[in-house]
């Protein structure tokens, strides 16, 4: 669970943090 729950995580994070850093 951890696998699979870390690569959708890392993912969404990735999105999510991208365009607020860019803010």
């Amino acid at each position: 669970v951890l696998r699979r729950g870390g690569r959708f995580l890392c993912l969404e994070l990735s999105h999510v943090k991208m365009p607020i850093f860019k803010q």
